[in-house]
């Protein structure tokens, strides 16, 4: 029986390292999928406001509909049922924006005119730890006392009101026409899906308005209940700004879990500038109310 031939290199003990090329093809569908993404990823990021604000008109859009649809029951025509309740949103707006905006912008300017003594005060709040007075101090001395930045400030604070109010507007008027052609626009967004799912769409869509309407009402009065807690408890204490804060409260209990600590800290840091004791109640205050809500 003979044996196998034996290579010199296992004789040896010695490997031969292999050398293999790999290639990669990429299909052309691939890069045309590719560029694909890329480019409504780059359209969507154009259109962002846009589309946020056709998702707060569909929001309201739900959340008028069933006391549109109750009114035009009623024997009201529906473009009558729709004009009241758009107007009476743009009323309330417009109103409460006379209301608040005038006091905002003067306690906006307290604040920044009293700014250093408010660092003054924190300052002494902060002697076991001077390094975060200096941060803070080195903000502040690089962020006033320049006339032509205060002014670009301003500007640019009314350039956002500006756009603010055109967005509105145009929320508005997408509203009004979603509450006006729903059904048709209803029927051109489902007419691809077969039949048994329309029905089930058709089915669940009042629920749905009526779950989205409930929670957009809940969340209104939550946010206006803590705003109303914030003024009455910062003004009681004698904490600057109360206006300021009950606003950035009301505001910050929409968001979900960081609102509650946007709206704190602010509040804590200016109650802090009166005594230890109304920052620890402040912050008690706060904390509990938010247990309770």
């Amino acid at each position: 029986m003979r044996d196998a031939p034996v290579d010199e290199s296992e004789r040896s003990g010695t490997l031969v390292p292999a050398f293999i090329t790999v290639r990669h093809e990429l299909p052309i569908r691939t890069i045309v999928t590719v560029l694909a993404v890329l480019a409504v990823l780059w359209l969507l990021a154009q259109l962002w406001t846009l589309l946020l604000s056709l998702f707060v008109a569909l929001l309201l859009t739900a959340a008028l509909d069933p006391p549109v649809s109750r009114l035009e029951r009623r024997g009201v025509p529906r473009a009558a049922s729709i004009a009241i309740f758009v107007l009476a949103l743009a009323g309330i707006v417009a109103g409460g924006a006379v209301l608040v905006v005038p006091p905002l912008i003067e306690q906006g300017t307290q604040l920044a005119e009293a700014a250093p003594g408010y660092l003054e005060r924190f300052r002494l709040f902060t002697q076991a730890n001077p390094e975060v007075f200096t941060r803070v101090q080195a903000a502040a001395a690089g962020s006033d006392a320049d006339p032509q930045a205060v002014a670009s400030r301003f500007l640019a604070a009314g350039t956002g009101l500006f756009r603010g109010i055109s967005a509105f507007l145009i929320v508005l008027v997408m509203t009004a026409y979603l509450l006006a052609d729903g059904e048709r626009i209803y029927d051109w967004t489902v007419r691809y899906l077969p039949q048994d799912q329309r029905i089930r769409v058709r089915q669940a869509l009042p629920e749905i308005s009526r779950v989205v309407s409930g929670y957009l009402l809940g969340q209104l009065l939550t946010s206006l209940l803590f705003g109303v807690f914030t003024f009455v408890v910062l003004t009681a204490l004698g904490v600057p700004q109360p206006l300021l804060l009950a606003i950035l409260a009301a505001v910050a209990d929409a968001i979900p879990v960081v609102g509650v600590v946007i709206a704190t800290i602010p509040a804590v840091l200016l109650a802090l500038t009166v005594s230890p004791l109304a920052a620890g109640i402040v912050l008690a205050l706060y904390l509990a109310y938010q247990q309770v809500e």
